[in-house]
């Protein structure tokens, strides 16, 4: 059963990196916005690394 949830890991992980990579190429706007969500998660809730 194991072996089974990981395989199915993997596909999830597979199916979710295309998905990112088909939006990113298709939609800019995505892709800064998703940027600067990770930019805000990553520096505590300031939406400017420097500040």
């Amino acid at each position: 059963m194991k072996r089974l949830y990981d395989r199915a890991g993997y596909l999830l992980l597979a199916f979710g990196f295309l998905f990112v990579l088909f939006v990113a190429f298709h939609s800019d706007d995505w892709l800064v916005m998703m940027w600067r969500g990770l930019l805000i998660l990553f520096t505590g809730g300031r939406s400017d690394p420097a500040g």
